[in-house]
């Protein structure tokens, strides 16, 4: 079933501009990753990652709670062990998910999954039942005390980055997770678009690039052109099951059969060491990386699959494309980069660290915002949105990678003689079937005038602004009940 979303009232609604700050002090991007986070600042005109009290770089996206505290990051991952723990990872795979999905996110993680009583995935801790907003909002807001304790001053303004496939009640939690944290967010920006933002800033090169990110835990390619400030997307597709944290798993169900204990970690010592090295063996676990490479054969087929349609969408051919990016940890796998260097007939860059550019890509934005500057960026919508007609079908009004923001205005028909009430059911996704696309907000206008059908009309307005978020201004014409709607999950 879907998930219905809280309805606002007329005026509540953000305009494109909402939000901006501006001559903000220690404005931070942030990486609020599936596997990782992390946080940078621009001084001295340079984007810098915010190193922890120990001077690491990356938190670990975990959060672990017992009955009397709560720990974030690495002192989650390695303290004493206590069966009472519950210890939740990848919660960004579960941000905003219908509880349709429950069966296929379980597979992802690790802790067990339930469904609250209006819906909601949740999570039963020893603190408590915890959502996964509530757990973004622990790890941003360990990243928000980082940066505070290195800069000696409070930050309360961030741009944060979202894969480029999330949807808009994704990119909604994630605002409220911020929130939660007590952070103002300034924009939300997908990944790659972060990532081409440090290579293109860095370089001020002209050209077409092609941003292939493969994370812990999604996957998103973006093909983005860059010419005198301008940062133009073309086309962007992703798959949010496809990531580092999918490999492990792969490997770990290799290694049960000859180890089984601690077999997820083995797993990711192994995809680490193989990136270096030609053969791995410890505790009895021989793994070489030819046989890695067979076991990755699937995901990479599924990588290349979607090259090509994200080439297909830009209207480009693979020589076409002047640079790949290559962004996040999983990238660094040998077969990756080998794939990627075969399809494009080049070296990938990697002159940046792929776990890194990303939250520089995000503090440069940030500090553009809050300053001014010679950037502008132009992003699109990564999934298409449409309106539901009857029969179950549905019309797209605006289509995939569409550049935002963007407005359109459509008008409708009654179906039916004196029909007294339009009921409007506004979904996402690339079937033109409602049942194969997730709803984004449904609600109704009634009292309309007993008139033949097709007499009565209905004019929408689709709003979509730079965060990628969606609202709707719905009227009956000419005088009649007039609603406005941002779209948001329902807490």
């Amino acid at each position: 079933m879907s998930k219905l979303y809280n309805i606002a009232e007329p005026g509540s609604a953000k305009s494109f501009s909402d939000g901006l700050a501006t001559k903000v002090a220690n404005a931070v991007g942030i990486d609020l990753g599936t596997t990782n986070s992390l946080v940078a600042i621009v001084q001295n005109n340079k984007s810098t990652i915010i190193p922890d009290r120990d001077g690491a770089h990356i938190m670990p996206s975990v959060v672990r709670y017992e009955a009397s505290k709560v720990t974030v990051g690495s002192t989650a991952n390695f303290e004493e062990a206590n069966t009472e723990a519950v210890i939740v990872s990848s919660a960004k795979r579960l941000m905003a998910k219908p509880a349709s999905d429950l069966v296929q996110l379980q597979e992802h993680v690790s802790y067990p999954l339930a469904i609250s009583e209006n819906g909601d995935i949740e999570i039963a801790t020893p603190s408590g039942k915890q959502t996964p907003i509530q757990v973004s909002a622990k790890i941003l807001q360990s990243l928000k005390e980082q940066a505070e304790s290195y800069l000696q001053e409070k930050v309360e303004h961030a741009v944060i980055t979202v894969p480029a496939h999330f949807n808009e009640a994704g990119r909604l939690a994630t605002k409220q997770a911020a929130k939660l944290a007590g952070l103002n967010v300034l924009r939300i920006i997908n990944e790659p678009t972060a990532a081409a933002l440090a290579y293109g800033l860095a370089n001020r090169k002209i050209g077409t690039y092609l941003v292939f990110d493969l994370g812990g835990g999604t996957f998103d390619i973006s093909v983005i052109r860059m010419a005198k400030g301008v940062f133009h997307v073309l086309a962007t597709i992703g798959d949010l099951y496809l990531g580092g944290d999918d490999f492990d798993r792969l490997i770990a169900k290799r290694v049960y059969q000859s180890y089984r204990a601690d077999a997820i970690s083995k797993a990711r010592k192994i995809k680490e060491a193989l990136s270096d090295d030609e053969h791995w063996t410890a505790h009895g676990v021989s793994f070489t990386r030819g046989e890695l490479n067979g076991l990755m054969e699937p995901y990479l087929r599924r990588m290349k699959k979607l090259l090509r349609t994200v080439i297909d969408d830009a209207e480009m051919s693979p020589d076409e494309i002047d640079e790949v990016i290559m962004v996040g940890g999983a990238s660094r796998m040998p077969c990756v980069r080998l794939m990627v260097q075969e399809f494009f007939g080049k070296p990938p860059l990697t002159s940046i660290d792929p776990e890194e550019v990303v939250a520089m890509g995000a503090a440069l934005q940030a500090h553009q915002l809050c300053y001014g500057g010679d950037i502008t960026l132009l992003d699109v919508v990564p999934l298409s949105i449409g309106i539901e007609l009857g029969g179950g079908i549905v019309e797209v009004v605006i289509p995939r990678n569409t550049p935002i923001p963007t407005e359109v205005t459509q008008r409708y028909g009654t179906m039916q003689d004196r029909q007294t009430a339009f009921m409007i059911n506004i979904l996402q996704g690339e079937s033109d079937k409602v049942a194969e696309c997730q709803s984004l907000a449904r609600f109704e206008l009634s009292g309309l005038p007993p008139m033949p059908a097709g007499a009565v009309q209905l004019e929408i307005t689709f709003r979509v602004d730079a965060d990628g978020l969606l609202s709707i201004i719905a009227q009956v014409l000419p005088n009649g009940e007039k609603r406005e709607v941002l779209v948001k999950p329902g807490m």
